[in-house]
């Protein structure tokens, strides 16, 4: 008997998938192979982000349906003469009929301010320092962190987060992981709860400007942009460059 070859699901996101993961409905197991799988796909990354203004998935695959529908009928030969019918050429249009109506754009035409945002993303630098004896939650979940295995920092941090809630350390390692992850969605809600008297309250907001644009929160992002928090900080060139970017 053969032995069962293994091997990663690297399968695009369907219609449903997208939908369920966009509006929290996911399994355990699909919301980890949906952000597995958005690490290396840009096509289901982006798609995503349009996935959040469907209200409800009979829409969303009504819409699809349309769009397939359309896409295959332009693509039908002219005369019955010449009845090539160029499938590879279709299949990349169906799959990208998602990110279509999802975003309102074909995937040659990127999202700029995602890219803006992971063109300067950069990862918080470790403060936490290392104690002697055994290691904490914390110090393990900064020695993923400091080798780049941000899935397993994430997670660490996390469980360390339920019993630390208000630790800021923590809470700033945790959101940056989601971001690195390019699930910038999730780090919202842990940046949006530091306020003017918590540690790391700018670094906070650097970060927070950087989820919004990842996710196309445009007027988000230029709220805090121009709001003055990074005058005389290390992100202050930083934002100066988001805004040459934005507007040359």
């Amino acid at each position: 008997m053969k032995p069962e070859l293994i091997t990663p699901d690297t399968r695009c996101l369907s219609l449903e998938e997208a939908f369920r993961y966009s509006h929290g409905q996911s399994s355990a197991t699909e919301r980890s192979r949906v952000e597995t799988h958005i690490t290396t796909c840009d096509l289901c990354f982006e798609s995503l982000a349009g996935a959040r203004k469907m209200s409800n998935l009979q829409e969303a695959r009504t819409r699809t349906e349309a769009l397939h529908r359309s896409l295959r009928d332009s693509l039908q030969p002219q005369k019955k003469a010449t009845r090539v019918l160029h499938w590879p050429a279709l299949a990349l249009s169906a799959a990208a009929a998602i990110l279509i109506v999802f975003t309102g754009v074909f995937l040659a035409n990127r999202h700029p301010n995602r890219d803006l945002a992971y063109e300067n993303f950069e990862p918080f630098p470790n403060t936490v320092p290392i104690t002697r004896g055994s290691a904490s939650l914390l110090e393990d979940a900064m020695a993923y962190y400091e080798l780049g295995e941000y899935e397993e920092s994430a997670a660490k941090l996390e469980s360390y987060m339920k019993n630390e809630p208000s630790d800021d350390r923590a809470k700033i390692y945790s959101a940056v992981c989601r971001i690195a992850l390019k699930t910038p969605e999730k780090a919202i809600p842990v940046l949006t709860s530091f306020t003017p008297q918590n540690l790391f309250f700018q670094d906070s907001r650097w970060y927070l400007t950087l989820a919004y644009l990842a996710t196309d929160q445009e007027e988000k992002a230029n709220q805090i942009i121009n709001s003055g928090v990074f005058g005389g900080t290390i992100y202050e060139g930083r934002i100066d460059r988001i805004k040459k970017r934005k507007n040359p």
